[in-house]
């Protein structure tokens, strides 16, 4: 494994590749598991984060507790509706990396298999889960921890944001969530190591930290900010109630779709593992 940073490049672009190309040869397949959990997450939930930075700029801060309770929505509704949207995402997950797992190994492309697999993903799916929750409140909690760092250090205290505190919490955003998705897919990989290969948990994750030695773990992050920027910045430009919910919900299921996609493709490639989904048919 290249050390350089041309190397951290070349295997970012290898990555990106792989799993664009299955992506987008088997759209209409991963969007049609992937649109209902982003629906349910748009019109219900929405990115509380990606919220406050769209209105950061006209956001007065004089404590941080100012940053943290609009981050947070702690509504009775809103923690229903998370529980309900996070048990959507756990099924879908399961079902539509049954299906690519057993196309990608087979070339042959069964929703029946899917079904079949579900049971051996249930209980590794739940603990990654389970962890990824904890970590995405933990980052969370470190971006309003940033906000306010940001708003204090740049003179701002007590009153709206400006450009330079503005860069400093959209940079932040974006390395924060980058290096979130990076973390959950080398999570992710384990459920597949602990699946496909019969590993005990604690051992798919000992696995895991070999696969993603420094450098793919890079390139992993390097692909999931490349995403993150191309499937959330125009987000921001977005002005109306009903189009912001309709573009989240649209971009939601873009990114959660590659974003297991893209999972799967690099459980494959680390592992050398040959894949057989090259075929002109979706379903044989």
């Amino acid at each position: 494994m290249p050390n350089s940073g041309q190397g951290y490049i070349i295997n970012i672009m290898k990555f990106f590749k792989g799993t664009s190309l299955y992506f987008v040869k088997n759209f209409f397949v991963v969007m049609l598991f992937v649109l209902p959990a982003s629906l349910f997450y748009a019109f219900l939930i929405r990115p509380t984060g990606f919220v406050f930075i769209k209105g950061y700029r006209s956001m007065e801060i004089d404590r941080f507790t100012d940053v943290f309770m609009n981050i947070f929505n702690f509504h009775w509704t809103n923690i229903l509706y998370s529980v309900a949207f996070i048990a959507i995402l756990v099924f879908t997950f399961i079902l539509l990396t049954g299906l690519i797992e057993y196309h990608m190994r087979t070339g042959r492309m069964r929703l029946s298999r899917a079904f079949h697999q579900m049971t051996k993903y249930i209980a590794p799916t739940v603990i990654v889960f389970a962890v990824l929750i904890a970590a995405f409140f933990f980052l969370t909690f470190v971006f309003a921890a940033f906000v306010y760092f940001a708003h204090t250090t740049t003179g701002n205290l007590g009153t709206v944001g400006n450009a330079t505190s503005f860069s400093m919490v959209l940079v932040a955003y974006v390395f924060l969530i980058s290096l979130f998705v990076a973390f959950a897919s080398f999570m992710l990989t384990s459920i597949l190591l602990s699946v496909v290969q019969t590993n005990s948990f604690r051992g798919s994750l000992t696995a895991c930290a070999y696969l993603y030695d420094g450098g793919n773990f890079l390139a992993h992050f390097g692909t999931m900010a490349i995403a993150a920027v191309i499937f959330f910045a125009p987000l921001y430009f977005v002005g109306s109630f009903l189009l912001v919910e309709l573009v989240i919900a649209t971009f939601t299921a873009l990114a959660l779709g590659y974003a297991i996609v893209n999972n799967i493709a690099a459980f494959f490639k680390l592992n050398n593992m040959e894949r057989k989904d090259d075929i002109k048919s979706f379903f044989k």
